[in-house]
């Protein structure tokens, strides 16, 4: 284990260019209770998916996606920003306590396809299809109801709408790249994980409360930034429909974990991107 670990020392950050690699394989060192290797590790993968941004290895591909979804019939293709942070995939399992979603080949952030109909799906049955309590039959919109299952299918038939995975746009982060360190602060850890006090002579135990004094633990991860390329096709009426779908999931309840503190949300274009556009985009690209 030790002249493995003195390998893995030898090893620089500069001289690897895949951040997913990286991630599950080559943490250093981690000392029981210390989360400092931890933090340095994800600071690492960061930095190594920033210079895959800067190069053109990883924009070449991308080039190559725009012109493969351009041949695909009734295509859609939209920008969507990142309203701040996003992380896709953090309780994927992993040799670390957290994770994110990276892109196989080139370790750089996407959001899988059936993460985008999941989310659609969920507004749609969320915000369209409350109906009446009692009613006798579900709402159209809601899961299991007619427009629900012809745009998103069931365990019977597909939906008419294919949702591809958004692919991060090179060089779109406004700083430090696609990926960033982040942190999560549990202020109460005893009394979130339930301890029990020492109960008073003849009382029972009594989960301890939180209090001032408690010592937070910090939880870092990975989050991400920058513009996505979503894709949708089908046929057309549905297709706007879905989009609409996405932008309003996307906006009001955001994708991936945490959006219950504001990480997901994304802002998508309100019209398809035309031929010029599409051209325009891959010429920006270099």
């Amino acid at each position: 284990m030790n002249s493995r670990r003195d390998h893995l020392n030898n090893i620089k950050v500069d001289n690897i260019a895949h951040a997913g690699l990286w991630l599950d394989r080559y943490l250093y060192e981690q000392k029981n209770d210390d989360e400092n290797s931890k933090t340095k590790h994800f600071a690492d993968v960061a930095n190594i998916a920033n210079q895959m941004d800067q190069t053109g290895i990883y924009e070449g591909f991308f080039k190559r996606w725009v012109n493969t979804l351009k041949e695909i019939p009734a295509i859609c293709l939209l920008r969507a920003e990142v309203k701040g942070r996003m992380v896709v995939g953090l309780g994927t399992e992993s040799v670390l306590e957290n994770s994110i979603t990276l892109q196989r080949t080139y370790g750089m952030p996407y959001i899988p396809g059936s993460a985008l109909k999941g989310l659609a799906s969920s507004f749609a049955h969320q915000r369209l299809g409350q109906g009446a309590a009692n009613a006798d039959t579900p709402n159209d919109w809601a899961k299991g109801g007619k427009f629900h299952r012809e745009l998103f299918g069931s365990t019977e038939l597909s939906g008419c709408i294919s949702f591809y995975d958004a692919l991060y746009i090179p060089k779109t982060a406004k700083a430090g790249g696609p990926l960033h360190p982040d942190v999560i602060t549990v202020h109460h850890p005893e009394y979130y994980q339930g301890k029990k006090q020492a109960p008073a002579k003849g009382d029972q135990a009594q989960t301890m409360p939180p209090a001032d004094w408690d010592s937070p633990t910090i939880i870092p991860f990975l989050s991400a930034t920058g513009h996505y390329l979503v894709a949708l096709s089908g046929v057309e009426g549905w297709c706007n429909a879905a989009r609409s779908l996405l932008a309003n999931g996307l906006t009001h309840m955001g994708i991936g974990a945490k959006t219950s503190s504001g990480y997901g949300r994304m802002e998508l274009d309100a019209n398809c991107m035309t031929e010029e556009q599409i051209k325009s985009l891959l010429e920006s690209l270099g």
